[in-house]
């Protein structure tokens, strides 16, 4: 169990430091007294591998956060789908 704890507190670093220049403390998903925010997702994300979809408004700052979390999570990151025309 040590050894799933310390992978999971290196994914939680990781996903707190793409988070420092990025705000963002609206829900993503409530489920009765539990409430999760993007980084909740993240950590999701990368502990089963699965996608995750950042949308936002013009300026919101989802291509920057994408672009930083991809940065710290790159050792875990398989592949990244971008946009056509979408800078990443």
């Amino acid at each position: 169990m040590s050894e799933i704890h310390r992978l999971y507190q290196a994914i939680r670093k990781n996903v707190d430091d793409a988070s420092n220049n990025y705000i963002n403390t609206r829900p993503v998903l409530k489920a009765g007294d539990a409430v999760f925010d993007i980084k909740d997702m993240l950590i999701l994300g990368a502990i089963t591998g699965t996608d995750i979809l950042l949308t936002g408004k013009t300026g919101s700052g989802s291509i920057v956060y994408a672009r930083s979390a991809r940065e710290k999570l790159r050792l875990l990151a398989t592949r990244t789908l971008l946009t056509p025309g979408i800078p990443l």
